[in-house]
């Protein structure tokens, strides 16, 4: 279940990316947009960085409180950083990981 802060925004969203074709892309569990042009896009999510690229991309929804993003325009290629983040891990988890 998700926690919600006192600005109404979830503690950690779950990060999803649905794709329509090659043209529009919807984007959940972002935590920051780091770079944006009508090239493409990178992106800070709950699972690492993710980059866009492609021509005429447009953001159409922006919404960093509920952590999602829209993209349209020709999308070429999607893909991730390769450093995930760092999982906070449970006492024993550090004490025998």
């Amino acid at each position: 279940m998700m926690q919600n802060d006192k600005q109404g925004r979830a503690d950690n969203p779950v990060h999803t990316v649905s794709m329509i074709g090659r043209a529009k892309m919807d984007i959940g569990g972002v935590c920051e947009v780091l770079s944006f042009d009508d090239a493409g896009a990178v992106m800070k999510t709950t699972d690492g960085e993710l980059t866009v690229e492609g021509s005429g991309i447009k953001i159409g929804e922006l919404n960093t409180a509920g952590g999602n993003v829209t993209l349209s325009g020709r999308i070429d290629a999607v893909y991730y950083s390769a450093e995930m983040p760092e999982r906070k891990r449970s006492f024993f988890g550090k004490l025998f990981g």
